[in-house]
């Protein structure tokens, strides 16, 4: 699926932002990171996708040119649906909570800016807080050591489209009347 593409493209723009110099923080999939990487790191997970249905989203006929000639018996027929994905990002630190909380401060500020908001455009998301909180998700991993983690939600807004062939549209019946 092109979105889960999107969301990396998206994290690594957001690993650019926060550590423009080597070395890079990692940001990865909850799922996949190494269970103790090198501190600190960034795990994001995908909550859920979200699509209108079929019937609401929007359809367009656009002729088919192949070099510089109009196909006048054939059409794409281009659907775009409004679609959200919906991402918890955290950072977790082993030793500080203020190294994971300005993290992720960092993080919320670069999506919530114009900056973000352009270079997430650049890729075919849109970027928008859930909500301004940021919170502590410090997971206790024994009885005197924890994963100092900090995190928010964060929607990505964008465009499922399908393109198939279709012949050319009948014309509308002509109704006479006397």
């Amino acid at each position: 699926m092109k979105i889960l593409q999107d969301i990396e493209k998206a994290m690594e723009l957001l690993r650019d932002h926060l550590t423009p110099n080597e070395p890079k923080l990692v940001i990865d999939r909850e799922s996949q990171i190494e269970p103790k990487s090198l501190y600190p790191f960034g795990l994001y997970k995908i909550l859920n996708l979200f699509q209108v249905p079929e019937h609401s989203a929007s359809k367009v006929l656009e002729p088919i040119v192949v070099d510089d000639v109009t196909d006048p018996d054939k059409l794409n027929e281009i659907t775009k649906k409004i679609s959200r994905a919906t991402i918890s990002i955290s950072f977790v630190h082993n030793k500080s909570l203020a190294t994971a909380m300005d993290l992720a401060s960092r993080a919320m500020d670069y999506f919530d800016s114009i900056e973000g908001l352009k270079a997430c455009q650049a890729i075919e998301v849109s970027p928008k807080l859930v909500s301004g909180d940021i919170q502590d998700r410090t997971i206790p991993m024994d009885t005197i050591r924890y994963d100092y983690r900090t995190g928010f939600d964060l929607h990505f807004d964008y465009y499922k489209v399908k393109t198939k062939q279709v012949g050319k549209p009948s014309s509308a019946p002509v109704i006479e009347e006397e």
